[in-house]
């Protein structure tokens, strides 16, 4: 049964409850996001889970508006950083990079961006493409030299991501071998959007396919294998400019494989997707 307090009120609520001599711990409040039971979640046509109407509720209240919605970074989620510029309070170290880039470190907003990409692969798609249409040849066509082709949303070959699943990868990949741009929650400048966008074309096939690799070997969860996964992309080349970092990309496969796992119905009700968040991504030793 849905709540009835408007998720832009309760957020700020929840990240009060967790928050000591101001300092947030964002994973649980993350976690609460998922299982608080006041908030009421709209109805989704052909949407039928819990949690899946309460992750299409922090999208809808967290999306930029300059990237049609595809990364979250503001409305619930604006200002998520402490007063040191840190926004990763509370997460695991292997998912912490204050320490390199404190004014990108707000964890909460990447994870969601990555499980926005595995949830609805597609949308993500169609905007990159309405870019790429316009560039003299599309970066990510090398992508898929020597694999069958096939319309976005439906598998390529056994073992392989769909065409729109593939470009979400690539631009992960790309993101952190390319400086951020601009403000968060404010339209990146155009030529750190254009060579973000170009940055795949310097993701090798094997890149991918240790990314591929490391996706497979979380398993089936609910927690995930981080040794394994940090061994797999370790071979993947991160660029050392501003917001690049290990951490980043570690986080953006976690969130990519949270979203995927919603969207097949593998995780379903509120509880899933907390317990999830504070088996992953919360340090256990944190507080509260």
């Amino acid at each position: 049964m849905t709540g009835t307090v408007d998720i832009a009120v309760r957020a700020p609520q929840i990240r009060a409850e967790v928050t000591v001599d101001s300092e947030t711990n964002f994973a649980e409040a993350l976690a609460r996001l998922f299982d608080d039971p006041t908030i009421n979640d709209p109805a989704v046509p052909g949407v039928s889970t819990p949690l899946a109407l309460r992750l299409l509720n922090i999208f809808a209240s967290s999306g930029d508006a300059y990237s049609t919605g595809i990364t979250h970074f503001s409305g619930i989620f604006k200002g998520w950083y402490d007063s040191r510029g840190w926004g990763d309070t509370g997460f695991k170290r292997c998912f912490q990079d204050h320490d390199l880039w404190p004014g990108s470190s707000m964890q909460v907003c990447h994870c969601m961006t990555a499980a926005d990409m595995g949830y609805r692969p597609h949308k993500t798609y169609l905007f990159v493409n309405h870019y790429t249409d316009m560039l003299p040849g599309d970066p990510w066509e090398h992508v898929a030299a020597g694999i069958n082709q096939s319309d976005p949303g439906k598998p390529m070959t056994p073992g392989w991501w769909s065409q729109d699943e593939l470009e979400c990868v690539n631009l992960m990949i790309a993101h952190e071998k390319v400086a951020d741009s601009g403000t968060y929650g404010e339209p990146p400048t155009t030529w750190g959007s254009v060579r973000t966008m170009w940055g795949s074309l310097f993701v090798s096939t094997e890149e991918y396919d240790a990314f591929r690799q490391a996706f497979i070997g979380l398993g089936a969860g609910p927690q995930f294998d981080i040794p394994q996964a940090q061994g797999r992309l370790s071979s993947i080349t991160i660029g050392d400019g501003s917001g690049n970092s290990r951490e980043d990309l570690l986080l953006s496969l976690f969130g990519f494989k949270f979203g995927a796992m919603i969207a097949k119905a593998q995780l379903t009700s509120l509880a899933d997707g907390a317990n999830w968040v504070r088996l992953n991504l919360k340090d256990p030793a944190s507080k509260p």
